[in-house]
């Protein structure tokens, strides 16, 4: 029988777990949805965040430590600290905890969990389980320190203008590859993703000892550890970041993270997630042009997504953030474009997943 379960602090980012959440893993089942004050999203469905369909899922502002609707807490940390301050995020888990009941907290990596988070895991050990990738980490006297080429085929899915969205079709592409029986091992930027059994990078992106050069080395070698342990039919990757420069008034990071991983693990397959008013068949050759060189792949599928750059805001912060608009738009922009694209046309759905990765593994036969 699954535990109830209640998701903290809930928000955009978190959207897709929440979605596929009873199909990813099979120990839990997803009950409550909280979020922070001041989010927005109290007393609304779970899709209000992102503007998309309903899900069925009200989320709530309060976190009770009594309520009988849920039993274990998933805390993920992946909203920054200004957005989610520690102290906040210890007073909610220490409440639990004093309630009597079972908490799981995700992190990116050891060094990022809040030292009184590890003070509650010492005492309560049998009810905080702390999970971050390194927490067990890899005999690397086992592992070989060498550059190497993976075997099964890479496939990096990534946002030109943010990461939105980038984890709806990493989770959709990861049930597509098992329903056709195929095993995918997931690389994902979001700390909750250890629960899925997915694997992370960020332990090795996070860390402040080595070198640019050290760390792409760290990546090749981690990942092949991995792929000899778990024989996957594909690598299913979640880009770091943006996988590019968006303009010259906001570099919004320059696609860094995401070049390091591609010369860890060229892919072979790059799937992109546009903003609906730059998906035009066009631009996005031009940046198939480009990837392909600068990445080592071509787009093999652009994710027409909901959310549009506020170009206000950009040009007074510098910074790229976005707005959601309705999804309408996104199946009209793929209507009008889609026809006369030559790079395949999708939108974060489930069955366009489903037909987008038929389509890919056809073209490989």
């Amino acid at each position: 029988m699954r535990i109830p379960a209640a998701i903290y602090p809930f928000s955009a980012e978190l959207l897709p777990a929440v979605k596929y959440f009873e199909r990813l893993q099979d120990r839990y089942t997803l009950t409550k949805l909280i979020s922070l004050p001041g989010f927005g999203l109290g007393g609304k469905d779970a899709a209000y965040a992102c503007n998309q369909p309903e899900t069925g899922f009200l989320v709530t502002e309060e976190l009770w430590g009594e309520d009988p609707s849920w039993e274990t807490l998933l805390v993920s940390r992946h909203l920054p600290p200004e957005r989610f301050p520690h102290e906040k995020m210890v007073n909610a888990v220490r409440q639990v905890l004093k309630a009597g009941k079972d908490v799981l907290y995700f992190d990116t990596a050891m060094g990022e969990v809040p030292e009184p988070i590890w003070e509650l895991a010492n005492a309560y050990p049998e009810r905080l389980g702390v999970f971050t990738e390194d927490l067990h980490p890899t005999d690397r006297t086992q592992m070989d320190d060498r550059y190497g080429t993976l075997r099964a085929p890479v496939m990096l899915v990534g946002g030109l203008a943010a990461t939105a969205d980038s984890f709806e079709v990493l989770t959709g592409m990861a049930l597509g590859l098992q329903k056709k029986g195929l095993q995918p091992l997931v690389i994902s930027r979001q700390p909750l993703g250890k629960l899925f059994r997915f694997h992370s990078l960020n332990h090795i992106f996070n860390s402040r000892d080595e070198s640019e050069a050290d760390r792409i080395l760290g990546l090749n070698t981690f990942l092949q550890d991995l792929e000899r342990r778990y024989l996957p039919d594909l690598i299913l990757m979640e880009a770091p970041d943006p996988v590019m420069r968006y303009n010259n008034i906001a570099p919004n990071g320059f696609g860094i993270r995401t070049y390091m991983l591609c010369q860890a693990a060229p892919p072979d397959y790059l799937l992109c997630c546009v903003p609906c008013d730059l998906a035009v068949g066009n631009f996005l050759e031009m940046l198939s042009d480009d990837f392909s060189h600068r990445l080592g792949a071509a787009i093999s599928g652009v994710c027409v997504s909901n959310f549009i750059v506020d170009s206000a805001n950009l040009l007074q912060t510098r910074e790229v953030s976005y707005g959601r608009t309705g999804m309408e738009m996104v199946y009209r922009q793929i209507e009008r474009e889609g026809p006369h694209s030559k790079i395949p046309m999708f939108y974060a759905a489930e069955e366009e997943m489903e037909r987008l990765l038929s389509h890919l593994l056809q073209a490989e036969t």
